[in-house]
């Protein structure tokens, strides 16, 4: 009997609880539903009064902001993040004062043959040259001097920095005629391209450069041999551009020629 007054007692208080709250709410909504519906029903009778009233009050406070370096923030870290922070003086300095390299725009090409197997002569050939359309857009070398992930390719009887290129291509070191003169027959090719390491003995990220590869096994005697490739992945890293989408339209346009 005790515990069933204890919990009669506790449900009591709980309701009487719940019925000021409500009462509470009820009280701060009325007025304000009040208002609002006395301006909504005023605006439907004149519409034309708070039309005018509306762009009036919008132009001053666009003067008034004018007239004192009001400004609209629409950053969300600024907005959001409390002030003084450390949070935005860290990003402040990461931004404007560390002098680090700004992030790379990639580029990324995918070689393939609608789902079928391009492994092959063929299939790397294709790499060569979308990637060669790449290099010979006009002011590609000149582009990527600001680069700032890069590697050296060969230039006559030099070497020189250019924008830095993830692709199967690298087992022959980017070089279209290394390609053709190494390889006689589809079987050299699949067996560089089956290398767990490039020439300059870097390990190689399989799903950086291959798309859904497929090996051999002992049973078949091709351990660790290629026997299928569906897409081929080229990545270039360019430099930050202002007018990156206009540089991805001409390599576009480039292709479909």
């Amino acid at each position: 009997m005790k515990s069933e007054d204890q919990f009669s007692d506790n449900h009591d208080q709980s309701s009487t609880v719940s019925t000021v709250w409500t009462n509470t709410l009820i009280s701060i909504r009325t007025p304000v539903l009040r208002v609002i519906l006395t301006v909504s029903g005023s605006a439907a009778r004149n519409p034309k009064t708070y039309v005018t009233s509306t762009i009036l009050f919008s132009i001053a406070v666009l003067a008034i902001g004018i007239f004192t370096n009001f400004n609209v923030e629409v950053n969300s870290d600024t907005i959001w993040t409390p002030t003084p922070s450390r949070v935005l003086s860290h990003g402040k300095w990461l931004k404007e004062d560390s002098d680090f390299p700004k992030p790379s725009h990639w580029l990324t090409l995918f070689v393939h043959a609608d789902s079928k197997n391009i492994l092959g002569n063929e299939g790397i050939k294709r790499v060569f040259t979308a990637i060669d359309t790449v290099r010979n857009i006009p002011n590609y070398d000149k582009i990527c001097d600001q680069a700032s992930l890069s590697m050296t390719k060969l230039d006559g009887n030099n070497t020189k920095s250019t924008c830095y290129i993830s692709s199967p291509t690298r087992f022959w070191n980017f070089d279209v005629n290394e390609f053709n003169k190494d390889m006689e027959n589809e079987k050299e090719t699949i067996q560089r391209l089956s290398m767990m390491d490039y020439p300059d003995g870097i390990p190689v990220d399989l799903n950086s450069v291959f798309g859904k590869n497929e090996r051999g096994s002992d049973d078949d005697g091709n351990e660790n041999i290629l026997t299928s490739v569906q897409l081929y992945d080229v990545i270039i890293a360019l430099p930050p551009l202002d007018d990156f989408a206009e540089f991805e339209k001409i390599i576009l346009e480039k292709m479909l020629d």
